[in-house]
Protein backbone atom coordinates (compact mmCIF):
# COMPACT_ATOMS: atom_id res chain seq x y z
CA UNK A 1 0.00 0.00 0.00
CA UNK A 2 1.17 2.86 -0.69
CA UNK A 3 1.71 6.27 1.63
CA UNK A 4 -1.58 8.19 0.71
CA UNK A 5 -3.19 5.00 0.69
CA UNK A 6 -1.86 4.66 4.59
CA UNK A 7 -3.04 8.05 5.39
CA UNK A 8 -5.95 7.86 4.21
CA UNK A 9 -6.83 4.81 5.82
CA UNK A 10 -5.57 6.46 9.14
CA UNK A 11 -7.30 9.27 8.30
CA UNK A 12 -10.72 7.29 8.02
CA UNK A 13 -9.80 5.22 11.05
CA UNK A 14 -9.85 7.99 12.76
CA UNK A 15 -12.74 9.77 11.28
CA UNK A 16 -14.83 6.69 12.21
CA UNK A 17 -13.40 7.23 16.25
CA UNK A 18 -14.52 10.53 15.90
CA UNK A 19 -17.48 9.64 14.45
CA UNK A 20 -18.11 6.90 17.11
CA UNK A 21 -17.14 9.58 19.29
CA UNK A 22 -19.83 12.02 18.61
CA UNK A 23 -22.43 9.24 17.76
CA UNK A 24 -22.28 7.95 21.63
CA UNK A 25 -22.18 11.51 22.98
CA UNK A 26 -25.40 12.18 20.88
CA UNK A 27 -27.24 8.92 21.84
CA UNK A 28 -25.79 10.25 25.88
CA UNK A 29 -27.02 13.34 25.16
CA UNK A 30 -30.60 12.10 23.31
CA UNK A 31 -31.01 9.41 26.14
CA UNK A 32 -30.19 12.45 28.93
CA UNK A 33 -32.75 14.69 27.39
CA UNK A 34 -35.49 11.97 26.85
CA UNK A 35 -35.31 11.03 30.82
CA UNK A 36 -35.83 14.64 31.48
CA UNK A 37 -38.67 14.85 29.34
CA UNK A 38 -39.90 12.06 30.63
CA UNK A 39 -39.21 13.20 33.94
CA UNK A 40 -40.94 16.73 33.40
CA UNK A 41 -43.76 14.26 31.72
CA UNK A 42 -44.31 12.10 34.85
CA UNK A 43 -44.23 15.50 37.15
CA UNK A 44 -46.91 17.63 34.95
CA UNK A 45 -48.82 14.23 34.85
CA UNK A 46 -47.82 13.60 38.71
CA UNK A 47 -49.25 17.55 39.27
CA UNK A 48 -52.19 17.09 36.79
CA UNK A 49 -52.86 13.56 39.24
CA UNK A 50 -52.96 15.59 42.81
CA UNK A 51 -54.73 18.24 40.80
CA UNK A 52 -57.26 15.98 39.84
CA UNK A 53 -57.68 13.84 43.32
CA UNK A 54 -57.96 17.11 44.70
CA UNK A 55 -60.72 18.21 42.71
CA UNK A 56 -62.05 14.81 43.18
CA UNK A 57 -61.79 15.18 47.30
CA UNK A 58 -63.24 18.61 47.03
CA UNK A 59 -66.17 17.26 45.02
CA UNK A 60 -66.90 14.35 47.22
CA UNK A 61 -66.41 16.80 50.28
CA UNK A 62 -69.19 19.14 48.38
CA UNK A 63 -71.12 16.48 48.06
CA UNK A 64 -71.51 15.14 51.36
CA UNK A 65 -71.89 18.31 52.59
CA UNK A 66 -74.65 19.03 50.35
CA UNK A 67 -76.65 14.92 51.18
CA UNK A 68 -76.09 15.79 55.13
CA UNK A 69 -77.44 19.10 54.60
CA UNK A 70 -80.13 17.76 52.61
CA UNK A 71 -80.52 14.81 55.09
CA UNK A 72 -80.87 17.67 57.61
CA UNK A 73 -83.48 19.53 55.84
CA UNK A 74 -85.35 16.49 55.60
CA UNK A 75 -85.15 15.28 58.85
CA UNK A 76 -86.10 18.88 60.11
CA UNK A 77 -89.42 18.37 57.73
CA UNK A 78 -90.56 14.98 58.95
CA UNK A 79 -89.60 16.85 62.48
CA UNK A 80 -92.20 19.42 61.79
CA UNK A 81 -94.56 17.26 60.45
CA UNK A 82 -94.59 14.73 62.75
CA UNK A 83 -95.18 17.79 65.45
CA UNK A 84 -98.16 19.38 63.03
CA UNK A 85 -99.75 15.75 62.90
CA UNK A 86 -99.34 14.79 66.61
CA UNK A 87 -100.71 18.61 67.40
CA UNK A 88 -103.71 18.05 65.01
CA UNK A 89 -104.31 14.61 66.25
CA UNK A 90 -104.39 16.11 69.97
CA UNK A 91 -106.44 18.89 68.99
CA UNK A 92 -108.73 16.60 67.04
CA UNK A 93 -108.75 14.38 70.36
CA UNK A 94 -109.00 17.30 72.83
CA UNK A 95 -112.30 18.31 70.02
CA UNK A 96 -113.48 14.88 70.45
CA UNK A 97 -113.60 14.84 73.97
CA UNK A 98 -114.97 18.01 74.26
CA UNK A 99 -117.94 17.12 72.10
CA UNK A 100 -118.30 13.44 73.91
CA UNK A 101 -118.50 15.59 77.15
CA UNK A 102 -121.20 18.31 75.73
CA UNK A 103 -122.46 14.99 74.68
CA UNK A 104 -122.58 13.48 78.24
CA UNK A 105 -123.98 16.43 80.28
CA UNK A 106 -127.22 16.75 77.35
CA UNK A 107 -127.83 13.35 77.88
CA UNK A 108 -127.06 13.96 81.62
CA UNK A 109 -129.68 16.96 81.25
CA UNK A 110 -132.07 15.20 79.09
CA UNK A 111 -131.79 12.08 81.37
CA UNK A 112 -132.59 14.75 84.58
CA UNK A 113 -135.42 16.53 83.04
CA UNK A 114 -136.80 13.13 82.01
CA UNK A 115 -136.45 12.09 85.51
CA UNK A 116 -138.03 14.82 87.26
CA UNK A 117 -140.66 14.76 84.36
CA UNK A 118 -141.80 11.55 85.53
CA UNK A 119 -140.67 12.38 89.19
CA UNK A 120 -143.20 15.09 88.75
CA UNK A 121 -146.23 13.00 86.85
CA UNK A 122 -145.42 10.49 89.57
CA UNK A 123 -146.39 12.67 92.66
CA UNK A 124 -149.58 14.28 90.28
CA UNK A 125 -150.69 10.83 90.01
CA UNK A 126 -150.05 10.32 93.24
CA UNK A 127 -151.42 13.25 94.92
CA UNK A 128 -147.77 14.54 96.89
CA UNK A 129 -146.53 17.43 96.76
CA UNK A 130 -143.66 19.10 95.43
CA UNK A 131 -140.32 17.82 95.59
CA UNK A 132 -139.01 21.13 97.39
CA UNK A 133 -141.63 19.99 100.30
CA UNK A 134 -140.22 16.77 100.65
CA UNK A 135 -136.92 18.15 102.90
CA UNK A 136 -139.94 20.22 105.17
CA UNK A 137 -142.16 17.25 105.97
CA UNK A 138 -139.66 15.12 106.35
CA UNK A 139 -138.23 17.24 109.16
CA UNK A 140 -141.49 17.88 110.73
CA UNK A 141 -142.00 14.00 110.99
CA UNK A 142 -138.57 13.40 112.31
CA UNK A 143 -139.58 15.94 114.85
CA UNK A 144 -143.09 13.93 115.37
CA UNK A 145 -141.33 11.25 115.69
CA UNK A 146 -138.85 12.55 118.02
CA UNK A 147 -140.76 14.39 119.99
CA UNK A 148 -138.68 17.16 119.73
CA UNK A 149 -140.35 20.43 120.80
CA UNK A 150 -140.80 23.03 117.58
CA UNK A 151 -139.28 25.78 119.10
CA UNK A 152 -136.28 23.53 119.16
CA UNK A 153 -136.52 21.66 116.01
CA UNK A 154 -136.89 24.55 113.78
CA UNK A 155 -133.51 26.44 114.90
CA UNK A 156 -130.89 23.24 114.87
CA UNK A 157 -128.82 22.29 111.58
CA UNK A 158 -128.35 18.78 110.38
CA UNK A 159 -125.31 18.02 112.88
CA UNK A 160 -127.33 18.86 115.87
CA UNK A 161 -130.24 17.51 114.79
CA UNK A 162 -128.50 14.18 114.51
CA UNK A 163 -127.25 14.67 118.64
CA UNK A 164 -130.79 16.09 119.68
CA UNK A 165 -132.00 12.69 118.30
CA UNK A 166 -129.78 10.21 119.75
CA UNK A 167 -129.87 12.79 123.25
CA UNK A 168 -134.04 12.04 123.12
CA UNK A 169 -133.77 8.64 122.13
CA UNK A 170 -136.92 6.63 121.18
CA UNK A 171 -140.09 6.54 123.04
CA UNK A 172 -142.62 4.27 123.92
CA UNK A 173 -145.48 5.86 122.18
CA UNK A 174 -144.30 7.17 118.85
CA UNK A 175 -146.41 8.74 116.40
CA UNK A 176 -146.60 7.18 113.17
CA UNK A 177 -145.51 10.36 109.99
CA UNK A 178 -148.11 10.44 107.38
CA UNK A 179 -146.31 10.25 104.15
CA UNK A 180 -147.46 13.19 101.79
CA UNK A 181 -149.10 16.46 101.92
CA UNK A 182 -146.89 17.40 104.86
CA UNK A 183 -149.82 16.01 107.16
CA UNK A 184 -148.49 13.62 110.04
CA UNK A 185 -150.83 10.94 111.30
CA UNK A 186 -150.68 9.71 115.28
CA UNK A 187 -150.54 6.48 115.77
CA UNK A 188 -149.35 4.66 118.90
CA UNK A 189 -146.92 1.53 118.37
CA UNK A 190 -146.07 -1.42 120.85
Amino acid sequence: MSEVDKVLYLHRQRQQVEEMKLKEAWMARETELWARIETVIRAEEDKVAKKLEEERRKLEEEERKRREEEEKRRAEEERKKREEEEARRAEEERVRKEKEDEERKRQEAEEKKRRLAEEDELRKILSFGPADDDWRVARENLRVIFQIPKHLFHSLTCSSLATEIRSYGFRQSRQEPQIGMGETAKTDRP
